[in-house]
């Protein structure tokens, strides 16, 4: 799970990068949550589509109070992103602030 926002230029690149990630493995299941207020819904569809991943699972904070959600998602999470959770088969999480580097990602991909 990706947490990201249209006014976060780290956000952009993971996206580029989840986008290439997503094209070697179109099963990899991912979910895309923009942090954005609902009202820019369009212009977040499209940064996916740009980056190839209209296809993912993807939703748009749509309550206006985002501190809420975020307290919801990660009472320990303050709100910096791009914030990304990866979920093991037996439900634990390890969550990680910043951008994902490849090689993360291709650990993870590799162990799971």
């Amino acid at each position: 799970m990706v947490l990201w926002s249209l006014d976060c230029p780290p956000c952009r690149a993971e996206l580029a990068l989840l986008g290439e990630i997503y094209q070697e493995n179109p099963r990899l299941r991912l979910v895309l949550i923009s942090t954005d207020d609902s009202s820019q819904a369009q212009a977040a569809q499209g940064i996916l589509h740009k980056n190839g991943l209209s296809k993912v699972e993807s939703w748009i904070f749509g309550e206006p109070n985002a501190q809420r959600l975020r307290y919801e998602i990660d009472a320990a999470w303050y709100g910096e992103l791009p914030r990304s959770y990866f979920y093991a088969a037996n439900h634990t999480r390890v969550s990680v602030s910043g951008a994902l580097k490849p090689q993360q990602l291709e650990t993870w991909l590799a162990l799971n």
